[in-house]
């Protein structure tokens, strides 16, 4: 009996870990060759003592809650934004540290866009924008918005949410995505990679080919991102329930997030805590998620 009972459990490790490598395999697969050139777009950010969002194309792609004094030089990368060659979009909105009714004389805020024709020589590249906030025409001022138009050139087309429904047109969407990271969550509590894996796979596909990922480095990315890797036994972890949430349209209605409300931190999916065994220190974290529904579908599905 007891023969029988291992034979079981190392066939089901066997089809378990089969099941992983072949999403994994279908990820590189459906990943396009890498091409001769391969151009970049950053958006390097400086700021202090305001709070700010970046979206691109009307996806936010940086949240920065900044406290008093805290100081953040950061550059965003863009081509996972950038669905197509074409017109693109950024949009900045920066608001008063928290407390705070109006931005003040010491927000500070500077944008710049820059191209890189090839990530592979990152010391040659082209400004395309340059921002500077306007305290003295800002500091009255509750928050600021500006949008900027650029001009993009990619070698690759992505779908991402060219194709998705408008969401506001969708009943029930709300419970449709609390069920939605129901079963995620379960999906991580089980160390499930090839369920997670199919999963995120559109998501995993369109990232790698918007940054030309080879397939050496895509392999690695892909076991390094095992669910089973995001755990040890240096920390305990338990996933926090899901509540005091918005819910944030984007993409023109067709992206969906959930963003924990309440938070110093930037969550928007499956939050969870921890704490470190050996000195007792906690940390927090989630599993981010963005949600589309693909034209033909009534299922939502992660896109970013």
């Amino acid at each position: 009996m007891m023969k029988k009972l291992i034979s079981v459990f190392l066939l089901s490790c066997f089809l378990f870990s089969c099941g992983q490598e072949n999403q994994m395999k279908e990820i590189i697969d459906l990943v396009p060759n890498s091409p001769n050139k391969q151009p970049v777009y950053y958006a390097p950010v400086y700021s202090s003592n305001c709070r700010w969002d970046v979206y691109v194309n009307d996806v936010l792609l940086y949240h920065f809650p900044a406290k008093k004094g805290d100081i953040i030089n950061v550059q965003l990368p863009l081509n996972m934004r950038i669905l197509a060659s074409g017109k693109q979009i950024i949009k900045v909105i920066i608001y008063p540290l928290e407390g705070k009714t109006h931005l003040g004389e010491y927000a500070t805020f500077k944008l710049r866009g820059e191209y890189y024709p090839d990530k592979r020589n990152m010391e040659e590249y082209d400004s395309f924008l340059n921002f500077e906030l306007p305290y003295e025409q800002t500091k009255d001022l509750p928050y600021f918005e500006k949008s900027f138009e650029f001009e993009a050139t990619v070698p690759y087309k992505l779908t991402g949410w060219t194709k998705s429904k408008d969401l506001t047109k969708v009943p029930n969407l709300e419970q449709k995505l609390l069920e939605k990271l129901k079963d995620l969550k379960k999906i991580i509590e089980a160390n499930d990679d090839a369920k997670y894996l199919d999963a995120i796979k559109n998501r995993e596909i369109e990232k790698y080919t918007s940054f030309y990922s080879s397939k050496e480095i895509m392999e690695s990315a892909l076991q390094e991102n095992k669910i089973s890797n995001h755990f040890d036994d240096s920390y305990d972890v338990v996933f926090l329930p899901i509540e005091n949430y918005t819910l944030l349209l984007q993409g023109n209605n067709r992206i969906v997030e959930l963003r924990m409300d309440g938070n110093d931190m930037y969550f928007w999916g499956i939050p969870f805590k921890g704490k470190y065994k050996d000195n007792n220190t906690n940390f927090e974290g989630s599993f981010n998620f963005r949600f589309h529904i693909p034209e033909g579908s009534d299922e939502l599905e992660v896109i970013r």
